[in-house]
């Protein structure tokens, strides 16, 4: 009987190396294929959506930038512009920061100065590069558009 014994303890011994030396048999590493769809949508349906209209003020032609919340939270929109270099004409932005209210709207009209001899030559547009960055509770928006202006000969 004690050798019978012996012969089980030396098999269960011997099981037991087998188990530790080859592992459990769990996964230390998984891999999954997963597919994304991305959409990419005209500046007017983004969630900071985007309209354009061009509007003759005083002695200059400006593209005005209408901005819309399309998100369901408030939003904070930061503007930072940079003009083209043009001596005969200068372009500002003043609302560099504002919140906008789910649905609502903020419009962006560039003030324009014209000095004298902006009229008088063919140099008198200039493009402006807006920097447009969006942020809200969980997510940002960052926008680069740009936007023509140029003075006119006043009638």
């Amino acid at each position: 009987m004690t050798s019978r014994l012996r012969a089980a303890a030396f098999a269960l011994g011997a099981i037991a190396i087998l188990l530790v030396v080859s592992g459990t048999g769990g996964y230390s590493t998984a891999a999954a294929d997963r597919s994304v769809a991305i959409d990419v949508v005209p500046d007017e349906n983004a969630f900071l959506g985007i309209e354009r209209d061009v509007v003759e003020v005083d002695n200059a032609t400006v593209e005005v930038l209408t901005m819309r919340n399309q998100f369901p939270v408030e939003m904070t929109v930061t503007i930072d512009t940079e003009q083209t270099e043009n001596e005969s004409l200068d372009v500002e932005i003043k609302d560099d920061e504002f919140t906008l209210a789910p649905g609502e709207t903020h419009e962006i009209e560039p003030t324009v100065n014209c000095n004298a001899t902006s009229l008088e030559t063919t140099a008198n547009s200039t493009a402006v590069t807006i920097d447009i960055s969006g942020t809200a509770p969980g997510s940002s928006v960052d926008l680069l558009r740009s936007v023509e202006v140029s003075c006119t000969e006043q009638s």
